[in-house]
């Protein structure tokens, strides 16, 4: 199969889906709905084994300081899958069931669930540098709300189009990801009720909105490098001396250098390769030598 055969190779494929909802339903089971299952399994398990002097679940996997720089570095991940009640658990799985497909069906299951899980971390972290410098007391820490803070804010910049509902004031996702980092870092600077929790929705916002950015420049860069090579090469003949064989094993270089780029970057390429993609698009000029527009 020739790279002008892939799916990335259509437009459909990226760049018209930008700020909008994706009409693209995934048929199997999702990411972000394994998640909630895992999430609602975890609660369900800790309500079920929690008596008034013994929480093993929340003992064992709660984020604390003082548990984490002895070793017990599992409680990092481990305290984004257990949630305080039923409240907590229902509004985070809410905006994960809603916002989530966005992100999954934009990079993936497995580079949205690197991100999500990377959001919780940075939150984590955060708040355990904040009780290391002794700004915050070291208390028990649960919740995936860092995770879905980062969800929020990557879709605040990838798909500003979105509308929510905050308590009951409908609003553009990207005044809501603005109010909400304002609260954040006014209540951590007050040190006010749940500043500890705070910290992490902080961290989780900023990595979140930090990485779609990054992410959008990247997915520009292909986009507008793909295009190019499309209009070059996809839509005129090859040139006349290349032989069939040859044609093929060029096509196929072609194919292997716009996967490269589709996983590193313009930048990870090679003299050699932007030798040859330049080769590609000389070889799709029109007959008079004019490329196409």
């Amino acid at each position: 199969m020739g790279w002008q055969d892939r799916d990335y190779a259509s437009e459909e494929a990226y760049g018209r889906t930008m700020g909008r909802k994706y009409a693209l339903i995934p048929k199997n089971l999702s990411l972000s709905s394994l998640l909630i299952i895992i999430n609602v399994v975890v609660f369900f398990l800790d309500s079920i084994t929690t008596t008034p002097k013994h929480a093993p679940l929340f003992e064992w996997g709660s984020m604390w300081t003082p548990g984490v720089l002895h070793g017990q570095v599992w409680r990092l991940i481990t305290s984004q899958y257990l949630h305080a009640n039923t409240a907590h658990i229902f509004f985070n799985m809410l905006a994960l069931h809603f916002l989530g497909r966005y992100l999954e069906q934009f990079w993936g299951k497995w580079k949205f669930f690197v991100f999500y899980t990377t959001c919780g971390l940075a939150g984590n972290i955060f708040y355990l540098l904040m009780n290391l410098i002794g700004w915050l007391p070291s208390r028990p820490a649960i919740g995936a709300s860092g995770c879905l803070l980062g969800v929020l804010g990557a879709c605040a910049v990838l798909f500003p189009g979105i509308r929510l509902i905050v308590f009951i004031f409908p609003m553009q996702i990207r005044t809501a990801a603005g109010l909400f980092l304002v609260y954040y870092v006014m209540n951590l600077l007050s040190r006010g009720w749940n500043a500890g929790g705070d910290a992490a929705h902080l961290a989780g916002l900023l990595v979140g909105c930090g990485y779609a950015f990054w992410s959008r420049r990247s997915h520009t860069i292909w986009n507008d490098g793909v295009r190019r090579i499309k209009v070059k090469v996809l839509h005129s003949p090859a040139t006349p001396s290349a032989s069939p064989h040859e044609k093929n094993a060029f096509d196929q270089d072609v194919d292997q250098i716009l996967n490269k780029i589709k996983e590193h970057g313009v930048a990870g390429l090679t003299e050699e390769e932007k030798a040859i993609l330049a080769e590609a698009s000389r070889r799709r000029q029109d007959e008079n030598g004019n490329e196409l527009s």
